[in-house]
């Protein structure tokens, strides 16, 4: 018997949350995400990393190092984008060095999961039969996602273009 009321003891404080009430769904991080404020900042088929980088940022100098590093190489380095880092984070994906020109990223599909901002990033390859350039380049995305309490997370995938 004793056994039982040890185990039963222990079954319902595992169960229970430890201030006794249930979660609030108003108090939950998922519940503070907006997720319509995912915005591309800019989208370029040429950048200074050769190797695949994702950054979060969360200040201004992050973000025009960041910036300057995209543009390397580069006489006239355009603005940086202006985002407000009070209320969101600056997050770049670069997928490093391709071997020829038709390499896009573009914002995919983002979601709340389990507390955490999941962004769908797209690597779209170049179509079937599609000229390309022969000059190697390294695409980047720098997107403006709103800040919470947790770090975004980005989920890469590829796809195909149309063919030509």
């Amino acid at each position: 018997m004793m056994r039982f009321a040890l185990a039963a003891g222990l079954l319902s404080a595992c169960a229970s949350p430890p201030n006794g009430r249930a979660p609030d769904a108003a108090t939950s991080p998922s519940a503070t995400i907006d997720t319509n404020r995912v915005q591309v900042l800019a989208a370029f088929q040429q950048s200074g990393w050769e190797q695949a980088t994702t950054l979060v940022i969360d200040d201004q100098p992050a973000l025009v190092s960041a910036w300057n590093v995209a543009h390397a190489g580069m006489s006239d380095v355009p603005p940086v984008p202006t985002v407000d880092l009070t209320r969101d984070r600056a997050v770049v994906v670069a997928v490093g060095m391709r071997s020829s020109g038709g390499y896009v990223l573009e914002l995919g599909e983002h979601r709340v999961s389990e507390d955490t901002l999941v962004i769908g990033v797209v690597l779209q390859r170049p179509g079937a039969n599609c000229a390309t350039t022969a000059q190697l380049t390294a695409p980047a995305i720098f997107l403006a996602v709103p800040r919470t309490a947790v770090t975004p997370r980005v989920a890469m995938s590829e796809r195909d273009g149309p063919s030509c």
